[in-house]
């Protein structure tokens, strides 16, 4: 049996340069890894919020090794000209529908960074001990229950903004992310209700775990 390609290029320092890769408000790159038997690690960009107009793919994969990196970079920075403007929270206009879905666009925004601090932070050894999702799960929140994550778009009207305040990112201690966000291939929140967030962002994690202690106990057998 001949060692999985994701095995041989995914090197420490190639994992290195994903995780400190910035990804730009409406422009992601992560890494994607599954250990089932024939999946190799990926390098995934997505463009979620395409400027108006554009008709070309949103979702691109490249295999996890140097030479995939470098044309994932490259992609990315094709892509720059195509990403439409995500609203700040100061920017965010006080229609009702508009302010929603541009917020939502930036919840979006706000899930990348959550997911780049999860797969930065998941090979650190404490979290690979008993109770280690839950643990990643508190510091997880904790770093992003502070400063933009959890302040409420201005909005004109009393009604929209109570809306909002229903929506946020983060509210009575959970988080509620973005409608249609996916983390992993077919692993998305879809339209699913707050009240499921914390499951399924537990899930992630529990599989992101297992995922790099699989990993590194493959790497031990080299």
């Amino acid at each position: 049996m001949g060692r999985p390609k994701s095995a041989v290029d995914l090197t420490e320092e190639l994992l290195r340069k994903i995780q400190a890769f910035k990804n730009i408000p409406g422009l992601s790159f992560s890494l994607d890894q599954d250990n089932r038997p024939g999946r190799a690690a990926k390098i995934r960009i997505r463009l979620r919020n395409p400027k108006p107009g554009y008709t070309g793919p949103i979702s691109f994969s490249f295999d996890a090794t140097p030479e995939g990196f470098k044309q994932a970079k490259q992609k990315f920075n094709e892509l720059k000209s195509s990403v439409g403007k995500v609203q700040t929270l100061s920017e965010i206009g006080t229609g009702a529908n508009k302010l929603v879905t541009d917020y939502n666009n930036l919840k979006k925004t706000y899930t990348d960074d959550l997911k780049k601090w999860v797969n930065k932070n998941v090979t650190n050894e404490k979290y690979q001990l008993k109770g280690g999702v839950n643990n990643l799960f508190k510091d997880a929140f904790k770093e992003f229950n502070k400063g933009k994550y959890i302040e409420v778009p201005k909005a004109g009207a009393t009604g929209i903004n109570k809306r909002l305040k229903n929506i946020l990112f983060i509210k009575d201690g959970q988080f509620q992310f973005p409608q249609e966000y996916e983390f992993l291939p077919g692993f998305n929140t879809e339209k699913k209700t707050f009240a499921n967030n914390s499951t399924m962002f537990k899930q992630f994690l529990s599989y992101q775990l297992l995922k790099t202690i699989l990993t590194l106990r493959l790497r031990c057998r080299i």
